[in-house]
């Protein structure tokens, strides 16, 4: 399948041409959108928002449209998805008893999924990258504990085409955290990116507790904890429009893209984040070299330094606590290009409180020599460089543009 044109390194993503990606996604259920003409209007604002790949349950029109508006899937056919859904969007049918118990190894639930999972495997193959499409990823099925161990085939006879990759599963549970290989990549299916309404719980759901500034703080924490590949959920939550005994109708899990289809007010958030990631290319290959409070002139700071070994870029996030609105003014030690600068350098403190992203990367042949500002994007034209969003920069070329 799709997972045999993609090996895994100290980084990222590595596809066989060499190209480094780092995964940003944002997921959606075409069936909380009902109505196809819909689809089109929220992809369009996925990807206005800097994300280049959309995970969806869909079909072939839901490829067609995210190929049409530039957009790569990360698929998860089920059947079973959860998604607080009725019987987590298993057909009745199946649910009657005379298929034996469900999500286990029992023959004749295996005789009822297998046929569908036959189809669905077809229509794929046909989308997948590696055949011109654009479906990226191939998740076999959500929330999947053990089970899959003992049908899981001999790889010996499954290998895909293109060889042998990594599995990507979601099951293990690191008793310790310091046990995980710090150099190693992560890929988080599915992080958290809002909530659900319960019945009788909030107007809105989770909107304050999980709005721009908790956007600002944990997806930039992802990046220093060198999460290679995240998908966020969800993009747009959409309506249920069957029953489910602990949700109401409403899905609309305070994500970016609203169940009317507005933009709430974290989806600037997410595309400040979204867009300077498609530009920091540097970022795709880093490992993290030390964490600390020894970096800043405030020991309320804590500071985790990623470094780039083939050109040396470095980003650095700063802060002690995740919780903490507190502006804690302080200075930031930094190893760049120019030498060991403390910034910034043409007086004051950097006032942060929320989550910082200290820059030294390269755009094309021009250098960022720092940034305590955050990056938008970056562009090359007419061999001038340009940046948006750095307010507080310093560059080593008069020809970037801030």
């Amino acid at each position: 399948m799709m997972m045999a044109l993609i090996s895994r390194r100290m980084g990222p993503l590595q596809l066989q041409n060499q190209e480094r990606l780092f995964i940003w996604s944002r997921e959606m259920h075409y069936w909380r959108a009902p109505v196809p003409e819909m689809w089109i209007d929220i992809l369009q604002k996925v990807k206005a928002a800097g994300i280049p790949q959309c995970k969806g349950r869909n079909f072939e029109r839901l490829f067609e449209i995210a190929k049409e508006v530039g957009l790569y899937v990360l698929f998860r056919p089920g059947p079973y998805v959860n998604a607080k859904a009725t019987a987590s969007r298993f057909p009745g049918w199946v649910t009657t008893g005379a298929y034996g118990r469900l999500r286990n190894n029992d023959t004749r639930h295996t005789d009822a999924w297998t046929p569908y999972m036959n189809r669905m495997s077809q229509i794929i193959a046909k989308h997948q990258v590696t055949n011109g499409g654009n479906v990226f990823i191939y998740q076999i099925k959500n929330e999947f504990g053990n089970q899959w161990l003992d049908r899981s085939c001999d790889l010996s006879e499954c290998t895909g085409t293109n060889g042998n990759v990594p599995d990507f599963t979601t099951f293990e549970y690191y008793t310790s955290f310091q046990d995980v290989a710090l150099t190693q990549p992560s890929f988080l299916a599915e992080f958290q990116g809002g909530s659900y309404l319960p019945r009788g719980g909030p107007k809105g759901g989770c909107v304050n507790n999980t709005g721009p500034d908790w956007v600002n703080v944990f997806y930039r924490h992802n990046v220093a904890q060198n999460i290679a590949a995240a998908n966020v959920y969800m993009a747009f939550g959409g309506t249920t429009g069957i029953p489910f005994p602990g949700v109401g109708t409403s899905y609309d899990y305070s994500a970016p893209i609203s169940e009317t289809r507005f933009v709430s007010d974290k989806y600037s958030e997410t595309k400040l984040f979204a867009q300077f990631l498609r530009v920091a290319r540097d970022l795709t290959k880093v490992d993290r070299v030390n964490n600390g409070t020894t970096y800043a002139s405030n020991l309320a700071i804590m500071t985790t330094e990623l470094r780039n070994s083939d050109t040396n870029a470095a980003f650095y996030t700063a802060h002690a606590l995740s919780l903490s609105t507190d502006r804690s003014p302080f200075k930031l030690d930094v190893s760049t290009s120019a030498g060991r600068l403390n910034i910034p350098q043409n007086g004051g403190d950097i006032a942060v409180n929320r989550r910082l992203l200290s820059l030294i990367f390269s755009v094309g042949r021009e250098k960022l020599t720092y940034s305590t500002a955050e990056v938008l994007t970056a562009s090359i034209t007419a061999s001038q460089s340009f940046s948006s969003g750095c307010r507080l920069a310093k560059v080593e070329s008069s020809s970037w543009t801030v």
